[in-house]
Formats: structure tokens, C-alpha cells, sequence
């Protein structure tokens, strides 16, 4: 694992780096990076994966009918 930062998530506790390296692998992991503003997923697309935030913050957002938009949660790190 090239860093310790997602063994900083519930997610990993208890594991060693070597363990969750190889958790990782097996699960077929990668990283993708997205700019300030990009679109991770839209409502409605079905979802293969789990993904865990390892820096910057996500925004889960609605847009009604009318194109208002409601901020339903903020993700950080981990």
C-alpha cells in the first residue's frame, strides 16, 4: 500500500498494512482522482463499487425539477 491513509478508516481497523493491501488487491481497488466540480455518480446509476474518500470532500447533492439544489450531505476524508 503506498500510504497509511486509508488504514485510518473504521474500515480497515484492526488490520495491518499487509493485510489490507492484499484486502485491497483482492477486491480489485483503484483510485480515481476528480477535479473541484466533477460529477462522481448521478442519481439513478447503478453502483458496483464502494468508494472511500481519501482526500477533499464530496458533496451528495439533489436538483428538483425546477433546478434547485439541496446539499444533502458532505463527505470528508475517510
Amino acid at each position: 500500500m503506498p500510504d497509511s491513509l486509508p488504514l485510518q478508516s473504521p474500515l480497515f481497523q484492526g488490520m495491518t498494512p499487509e493485510e489490507a493491501a492484499g484486502l485491497l488487491a483482492c477486491l480489485g481497488s483503484d483510485r480515481r482522482r476528480y477535479a473541484k466540480g466533477q460529477t462522481v455518480l448521478h442519481a439513478g446509476e447503478v453502483v458496483t463499487s464502494l468508494g472511500l474518500v481519501l482526500s477533499g470532500s464530496v458533496l451528495i447533492e439533489n436538483t428538483d425539477f425546477w433546478g434547485n439544489t439541496t446539499v444533502l450531505d458532505h463527505v470528508g476524508t475517510g
